[in-house]
């Protein structure tokens, strides 16, 4: 069969066909102009045929689909094969000859074979019709860094069938399989598309959803390995919004439906950047929530407000019900809405457009610093999975009449409410649609979706929480009792019997018996550990998962069970420096004892903790008697003239101990130039038993040492006087070979360290192996006893 090659490129894109042809040198083929998404959205009405009033497409994606509908129309109405390449795809050399030999072999009845997809997903194959589909996975990220290496790649490909893949970036379509892709595909409408093996739904927003509807109905393939690839660059795309892994931080803009395509990547993060770095705060200190109906906010959400409080306490905080709405322009729309999900979403845009702010769900609780520079922005959200199709709203920070936020207050008013599911109907799909008409600053899912709905809580125990500044635990105060007991069966089989009890204790009955179940599960794993640390196995006793050994997790653990455990901070900085300790401070409100002698970070420390009611601020340094010393103290103002991270806060160490300015000015220039923000001032000295005057009777449980180059003369004053934390923490950088050795020694008896770079973290054995009971027994995490019990249960 005879077949043409055709490569879709907007003719203005005269960089990105530069750039194919020089990639793809190699290969006969002709630009197709493509169409401008911008003119076809202001038009959607007047081509019924082939999209849906409604349908739900960006501009840029309404132009690729166009594009590629009528490359099929033009295929449909010859005798000829037709492949397409989106100009962004990168071919390997002997595709001309590989092609050839493969569509030769094909059923005669072929419809589509794909020879590239996006890496960054699946690739599912139908290799087991009606029983299982055949995953595969691959490195996004190493492909960009050896695109040249897969061109030079030869062999013969096999050929399997298509079950679902993400993009259009390469493939070849017959003249049947484009009038059946046509036939099937059009009119364009909205729906959403199930992935088995990805256990999620995706909206139509682009060809490529719609396309794999048909995969697994018609004669459709792929090659494996491809013959073609992309990078999927979204920060050159004028379809999707970029990703956290492609500028660094994700962030995407898009423009009005009105604007010209290219205006999409003219509006893109880089431009929104500039404008925030330019300016000051464009984002009131002001965080919202909203609780409507009769029932009290629950105690566990009040706490999570406190927490914020202390952790943003220049914020206003404002809590808002019914009342405080009746003069919104939305209020009768928020009046039809059914269920508190659709009301709660209509007035959280509002609430933004009006004051601006932060909105934050109930069921968000603050983790690490919430970095105030996104305050720049004119809008900042955060999705909880990395697809884009919709976009959470548990979190958004908003300007003032921002345009995104007035388009998605125009539009719950302007349409009819109640007719799809709420996450569609003014939720998060509809927030999507409202990204559209302003640029913004995309989070990364981490930053407060570290796991997903359909996760138990305890999933966080295996996840890196360094840049999560906090956590929706999914609260799903709104559900109704069967949807409560449907998720607390999901979490029994996941083996969290701790959420379990949590969720069957607020069930109105209990018909399965489920915390009867609960209790004897915890009793059979408890009779498993005991086994496990019989003698006989302890050598198969060892670490292997670090993650849920965390400083901060395993702090919020013991501060869950024992609130009032004492926390020592020896060198607090301005109390953001150490960020596992302050997460604890801000949460838990614990009794604590900050130390740090540098009088000019007396003012932000105070500032930092003043909405903590049990914390007590020592201006001194720790010594082996009372008395005074003289103190390399840190000047903050120079540190920011300087243009110095906020780390260095955390350099102030006693004279006696390092002259630490003299050895930095003797260093390369960044050293030299912290060297200059330092200070020499006399300050007091105090005694370990002057801390423990302050709580008596009460020994530390938690320590955190943040003093440079000190840690080994500090951990043997806590030893001398008898006291051993259930928790230390310690840095090594400044310690010489031989207060490392010392501190090994001094540890060696009662502790196990851990930690990786920098930190040790140093747990009592007592401490570590009741926290690890708790791990299993309540979470099913195995953390030490992995092999001991799976040789117990005989498990082999």
């Amino acid at each position: 069969m005879k077949h043409t090659v055709k490569v879709i490129s907007l003719a203005r894109s005269t960089q990105r066909r530069s750039e194919f042809s020089r990639n793809n040198a190699h290969l006969a083929f002709s630009f197709f102009d493509a169409i401008d998404g911008a003119q076809v959205h202001a038009n959607l009405k007047q081509a019924p045929e082939l999209f849906d009033a409604d349908l739900r497409y960006n501009p840029g994606a309404l132009g690729c689909a166009s594009s590629h509908l009528l490359l099929w129309q033009e295929a449909a109405a010859s005798d000829m094969a037709m492949t397409v390449f989106e100009d962004d795809a990168i071919v390997r050399h002997d595709f001309e000859q590989e092609s050839a030999r493969i569509l030769a072999q094909l059923d005669p009845d072929w419809d589509l074979v794909v020879w590239g997809w996006n890496f960054d997903s699946i690739l599912s194959l139908n290799l087991m019709p009606e029983v299982s589909r055949v995953v595969a996975l691959f490195d996004q990220d190493r492909l960009r860094q050896t695109s040249a290496v897969f061109q030079r790649m030869s062999g013969t490909p096999t050929v399997l069938p298509l079950d679902k893949c993400f993009g259009t970036p390469a493939y070849t379509i017959s003249p049947k399989g484009a009038r059946t892709f046509l036939q099937q595909c059009l009119p364009l409408k909205n729906f959403e598309l199930f992935f088995p093996v990805l256990d999620k739904g995706f909206a139509n927003n682009g060809i490529d959803i719609a396309m794999n509807a048909l995969y697994d109905k018609t004669l459709s393939f792929c090659t494996l390995p491809p013959l073609a690839v992309t990078h999927n660059d979204r920060t050159q795309s004028l379809i999707q919004p970029p990703r956290p892994t492609d500028r660094g931080q994700a962030s995407g803009a898009a423009a009005p439906a009105t604007a010209r395509a290219a205006d999409v990547l003219a509006a893109d993060t880089r431009a929104v950047d500039a404008d925030a770095q330019a300016g000051g705060e464009r984002i009131p200190r002001v965080m919202h929530r909203i609780w409507f109906g009769d029932k009290p906010i629950p105690e566990q959400y009040e706490a999570y407000w406190a927490a914020w409080q202390r952790q943003l306490p220049d914020f206003e905080f404002r809590t808002w019900r019914e009342a405080d709405i009746v003069d919104f322009r939305s209020f009768g729309v928020l009046q039809t809405a059914e269920g508190m999900a659709r009301k709660a979403d209509i007035a959280r845009y509002e609430i933004l457009l009006r004051h601006g702010g932060i909105y934050m769900d109930c069921d968000i609780f603050p983790l690490q610093a919430f970095d105030l520079g996104l305050l720049r922005h004119g809008l900042v959200v955060c999705n909880e999975i990395e697809a884009d199709h919709y976009c959470s709203i548990g979190f958004i920070a908003a300007e003032p009449g921002n345009a995104a936020l007035k388009w998605a207050v125009d539009e719950v008013m302007r349409r009819p409410l109640n007719r799809l599911p709420a996450n569609e109907d003014t939720g998060p799909w509809l927030f999507r649609q409202a990204l559209y008409h302003s640029p913004y600053f995309k989070l990364p899912t981490r930053s407060f979706y570290p796991y997903l709905f359909n996760e138990p809580y305890s999933a966080i125990l295996e996840r890196d929480l360094s840049e999560t500044l906090g956590i929706h635990v999914w609260g799903g105060s709104w559900f109704n009792e069967q949807q409560r007991l449907g998720k607390l069966i999901d979490r029994l089989t996941r083996g969290d019997l701790e959420e379990s009890a949590k969720l069957a204790a607020a069930s109105q009955d209990d018909p399965h018996a489920i915390g009867e179940y609960v209790d004897q599960a915890r009793n059979a794993r408890r009779q498993a550990l005991d086994a496990a640390r019989h003698p006989l196995v302890q050598s198969s006793v060892k670490i292997d998962n670090r993650a849920p050994l965390d400083f901060v997790k395993a702090g919020m653990s013991l501060l869950s069970q024992v609130p009032d455990a004492l926390v020592w901070q020896i060198g607090a900085a301005d109390g953001m420096q150490h960020g596992a300790l302050r997460a604890m401070l801000v949460n838990a409100d614990p009794p604590a004892v900050l130390l740090e002698a540098n009088p000019y970070l007396q003012p932000l420390l105070r500032k930092n903790y003043r909405n903590n009611s049990k914390l007590v601020l020592v201006e001194a340094v720790l010594g082996a008697e009372a008395g005074t010393a003289t103190l390399n103290a840190v000047d903050p103002a120079r540190v920011q003239a300087a243009g110095l991270p906020d780390a260095v806060l955390g350099l102030s160490v006693p004279v006696a101990s390092s002259d630490i300015g003299a050895a930095l000015a003797a260093g390369d220039a960044v050293g030299q130039l912290i060297g200059t923000c330092f200070d020499q001032v006399g300050c007091r000295m105090v005694d370990i038993d002057h801390l423990l005057e302050l709580h008596p009777g009460v020994m530390p449980a938690i320590v955190a040492i943040d003093t440079l180059g000190v840690a080994a003369e500090l951990i043997a004053l806590l030893m001398q006087r008898g006291l051993k934390p259930f928790m230390l923490s310690f840095a090594r950088h400044g310690l010489s070979e031989a207060s490392l050795e010392q501190v090994a020694a001094l540890l060696a008896d009662d502790y196990v360290t851990v930690g990786e770079g920098d930190e040790v973290l140093a747990y009592r054995s007592d401490f570590l192996a009741t926290y690890c009971e708790h791990l299993y027994v309540e979470n099913g995490v195995h953390t030490l006893y992995r092999s001991a019990l799976r040789f117990v249960m005989n498990l082999g």
